[in-house]
């Protein structure tokens, strides 16, 4: 008599995917959103030029990032400005993202010691109206070791400053 043979055991499931590791927001303190305008120079004939800027710093007082809107007196050209501290992968560039709009890229133009410029066009496109009534400003860039870096900005106070 032929033993009957059991079913084979299901296999075990396959272990589930864990999600790549992003790295966590440090704790920031923000500047509030503020306006200041000034000339470039004393000359009668100088244009006037405004800075919308928010600021971060870590709780030691470290810089983290800056967003600044350039406005130049006459000039339809705006300038969104992003700063963030050196360390970074030049080549990678920057994203912004206002809440959940289609995100916007630019490259690093310059780095001074106290950190790496990225300039967005905010003449054209949605960026500044989509920031006087968003929640949150993303800026992402790529750190030295190939991670991922993504930094909020609050915008509640952006409308009333610019």
């Amino acid at each position: 008599m032929a033993l009957a043979q059991q079913p084979a055991a299901p296999a075990a499931p396959a272990p589930a995917k864990t999600p790549p590791q992003q790295q966590q927001q440090p704790q920031l303190i923000f500047s509030p959103w503020t306006k200041l305008c000034r000339k470039q120079n004393d000359a009668p004939y100088a244009k006037q030029v405004c800075f919308t800027r928010k600021e971060a710093r870590n709780e030691s007082g470290l810089f983290v990032v800056a967003a600044d809107l350039i406005e130049p007196e006459g000039d339809t050209n705006k300038i969104f400005r992003v700063t963030l501290p050196l360390g970074l992968q030049l080549i990678s560039g920057t994203r912004v993202i206002v809440d959940s709009n289609r995100p916007m890229t630019a490259p690093f133009g310059i780095c001074f010691p106290d950190g790496c410029l990225a300039d967005y066009d905010a003449s054209r496109g949605d960026l500044i109206a989509n920031m006087k009534k968003g929640h949150g400003l993303t800026i992402q860039a790529i750190n030295s070791t190939g991670q991922p870096i993504s930094l909020t900005l609050p915008l509640s106070d952006f409308a009333k400053a610019l």
